[in-house]
């Protein structure tokens, strides 16, 4: 066989390769996961035990809630910082508040280039601020990610602000003309509430199993965090789990996604 005869037969056998085993589309690993500023269930500050249970995902991309950046109660450690650099991995961060000595706030981490767009003000509880963090993950096939924390508190108003927060968001990604969007976080909202309802009537698609539970992560018996799709149906989810891990209050959710 000539050289250049050989040339043309790998290449065709590897576009035969792809073809057969679909390596033009990639699962990818993305998270939501309510970190507890690295407070465990045994109320200790352990945010090496954090790492370790954000590596134990095999997660391209994560979303982090309650993260704090200096703060006094944190021992002035800058989180999303120490984490991306201990995973090996790139970061953004958007503060909600105030706390001693820093800030608080939500963050995204990712093995992919992570172009900070945005953080959003929204609606409150009124005595603590919340944000959405929005960003670019500059993936072989680019999406976006807006990762949130909506107020906790389970009362008639809240609620009410909880909606408001949905219809804000949805608003601003439509303006945007973002597309895919994955819409994660703790959203403080069981899955048969009127708030996820809300989401789903906004055209997202909700990738959890609803009767599967995130929290407390020691018996967990509520859904409070989400992985949610836009538009519906533009990514392909599968695999959705809730992985057990006393590293926090809440276990992290994780699937895969496949980008075509």
């Amino acid at each position: 066989m000539k050289f250049s005869e050989k040339i043309f037969f790998y290449l065709a056998l590897g576009c035969c390769t792809c073809f057969l085993t679909g390596c033009a589309t990639k699962n990818v690993t993305i998270a939501s996961y309510n970190i507890q500023i690295g407070l465990g269930m045994d109320k200790k500050y352990d945010l090496d035990r954090t790492a370790e249970a954000i590596r134990s995902l095999n997660a391209e991309t994560i979303v982090l809630n309650e993260v704090d950046v200096k703060t006094d109660r944190s021992l002035g450690v800058d989180q999303p910082a120490y984490l991306a650099k201990k995973l090996g991995m790139n970061y953004a961060f958007g503060e909600a508040s105030k706390r001693p000595g820093g800030v608080y706030g939500n963050a995204i981490l990712s093995i992919y280039k992570v172009e900070k767009l945005d953080v959003i003000d929204i609606p409150a509880n009124g005595y603590e601020s919340r944000s959405a963090i929005v960003v670019k993950i500059h993936a072989p096939k680019p999406y976006y990610v807006i990762g949130t924390h909506f107020a906790f508190e389970q009362n008639a108003k809240i609620k009410a602000v909880r909606l408001k927060c949905v219809d804000l968001l949805a608003k601003y990604i439509k303006e945007k003309n973002y597309s895919p969007v994955l819409f994660c976080g703790d959203l403080n909202s069981y899955g048969d509430s009127e708030v996820i309802k809300r989401v789903q009537e906004q055209g997202f698609e909700i990738v959890n199993d609803l009767k599967s539970f995130s929290y407390p992560s020691r018996k967990p018996r509520r859904l409070l965090d989400y992985l949610c799709i836009y538009p519906a149906g533009s990514v392909k989810a599968k695999n959705y789990r809730v992985i057990n891990t006393q590293a926090s209050d809440h276990c992290p959710v994780a699937a895969d996604f496949i980008f075509e």
